[in-house]
């Protein structure tokens, strides 16, 4: 789903950037950023604190195997797997104990609320924690701090995610990527909901860089059968608009 340079590419982006229209377009995802920098500023120091008492109040622990390609892998808010076969939420193990090559592990506290996510990557050929993601309650969701354990305990991911108040069905999904410049890429996922089932999402994707705008429109149709099983992709408002593709089958139902 992403776009190959190649010939002008890059003077056609540099052009596109300097639209007014684009620019107009891009006010409220760069206001966006300064929230997501302004978190940054007050919990890039924060881990101790968001950490302490997580172990001692984890009532229950779940492990996966796979879905690295994916924030959180199994338990991903992301709905990508869903048209792009490449995104992947890996499988949840039976029980943690015995699986010394588990890619994620998951923390719930006694409610049933998640706590803490513990990451699992191979590096330098020895497979160990890599990152923890933390989280704090909002008004109307959570918040997840990632913190990188293999590079000094830096923040390296902020996401949030907004609820329904009337049947806790997801919202709105938003996670900000921070390399060593800032922020690299703020992603947004907001679900279309038909009769309480998934009919569909809009993904925005913003680089904040180049000033760089991408927005698709999934829109998920049934079979015979009353099935969501086929889905269309619209491109818009965005480099290079794409027309509306052909259906698609769904990677997961």
């Amino acid at each position: 789903m992403g776009m190959v340079a190649g010939g002008d590419f890059f003077s056609e982006l540099q052009d596109f950037c300097r639209e007014r229209e684009s620019a107009s377009r891009c006010a409220p995802f760069e206001e966006i950023c300064c929230r997501y920098e302004h978190l940054y500023e007050k919990y890039s120091a924060s881990y101790e604190y968001l950490s302490r008492g997580v172990e001692d109040c984890a009532a229950t622990r779940q492990c996966s195997v796979g879905g690295l390609s994916m924030h959180r892998g199994f338990y991903s808010p992301s709905h990508l797997d869903m048209v792009d076969s490449d995104f992947k939420r890996g499988t949840l193990l039976k029980k943690c104990t015995g699986s010394p090559r588990r890619s994620f592990e998951y923390l719930f506290d006694r409610f049933g609320r998640m706590i803490c996510i513990y990451c699992f990557r191979n590096r330098n050929k020895e497979w160990g924690m890599s990152s923890a993601e933390l989280f704090e309650l909002t008004a109307d969701g959570t918040l997840g701090f990632m913190y990188d354990l293999r590079n000094e305990r830096r923040l390296v991911r902020i996401s949030e995610c907004g609820y329904s108040e009337a049947d806790g069905t997801l919202t709105r999904y938003e996670s900000a990527v921070f390399g060593a410049q800032g922020i690299s890429e703020i992603s947004i996922e907001i679900p279309c909901y038909e009769y309480g089932q998934l009919a569909g999402f809009y993904w925005y994707r913003y680089n904040p860089q180049y000033r760089l705008l991408n927005q698709l429109r999934f829109v998920f149709s049934k079979n015979e059968n009353g099935v969501f099983s086929e889905f269309t992709v619209e491109g818009y408002d965005g480099f290079r608009r794409m027309r509306t593709s052909p259906a698609l089958l769904l990677s997961r139902q």
